[in-house]
């Protein structure tokens, strides 16, 4: 049946006459980089399209793509691919900051926890093959925590130029001949060496605060305990007889 031009320009202005396939293909790719909440970044990415526009056509798109679009499962992955690199991304610059903030100045003073690290399962680039995993020098690993931390997880680009042009390494041939690939490798093993080094700050943690409050328990307990013995006593104490005259 063919649709009257009535019909036919209602249907338009109810759906999306002016989004072209680049645009379609935008959305995807900004979905993807910010999660599909994040509809103001979304419209960031997008030429020409406000953020209502964008928000409209998100909507369409989770509650119709099911049964319009025969690729939508694949997409669905694609997406959610997506944010969870931006939620490990998000989870490691937490990590990274925790670090940092110990330290009044981090790029001389912070300290790599070493003993967190996995031990004989890696070659190091100076061909140490015992021992804790130390592909790097302290120094250098102290300045890629710091300097991942200030250009966030990920910039391997630019953390490799930062490299280069850091003083301190301008003679140190076996890091500014690394790549961005060995760089992220790195952190990745530092990073987990600092997640550990949390997790286990975070029991102690919980530990002491949980000894401190089984201290003032027990106080309490022995307080109360005392006061209600000092009442029963003077309450239970026989009368003494006074002699009648």
């Amino acid at each position: 049946a063919f649709l009257r031009g009535s019909e036919y320009r209602q249907l338009r202005t109810e759906g999306f006459p002016d989004w072209t396939k680049r645009d379609y293909y935008a959305f995807l790719r900004g979905s993807e980089k910010y999660g599909r909440r994040k509809v103001e970044e979304i419209a960031l990415e997008m030429d020409g399209k406000t953020v209502e526009e964008v928000k409209r056509y998100s909507q369409a798109f989770w509650s119709k793509g099911t049964w319009m679009l025969p690729d939508f499962e694949r997409l669905v992955r694609r997406i959610e691919k997506g944010e969870a690199a931006l939620h490990r991304r998000n989870a490691v610059q937490t990590v990274l900051a925790w670090k940092c903030d110990q330290y009044m100045n981090p790029w001389e003073e912070l300290q790599v926890p070493y003993q967190y690290a996995a031990r004989g399962r890696l070659v190091s680039m100076y061909g140490d093959e015992n021992g804790p995993v130390r592909q790097y020098t302290e120094a250098e690993d102290r300045f890629l925590i710091c300097m991942t931390a200030a250009l966030g997880y990920g910039e391997w680009d630019r953390l490799k130029a930062e490299l280069r042009r850091c003083w301190e390494f301008r003679f140190n041939y076996h890091l500014i001949a690394r790549s961005p690939l060995d760089l992220s490798r790195r952190l990745e093993q530092l990073v987990r060496m600092l997640e550990r080094e949390r997790a286990d700050s975070r029991r102690k943690q919980g530990r002491r605060a949980a000894a401190v409050v089984s201290r003032t328990t027990r106080a309490k307990k022995r307080t109360q305990g005392d006061l209600g013995g000092g009442a029963s006593s003077g309450d239970d104490a026989p009368e003494s007889k006074v002699p009648r005259q």
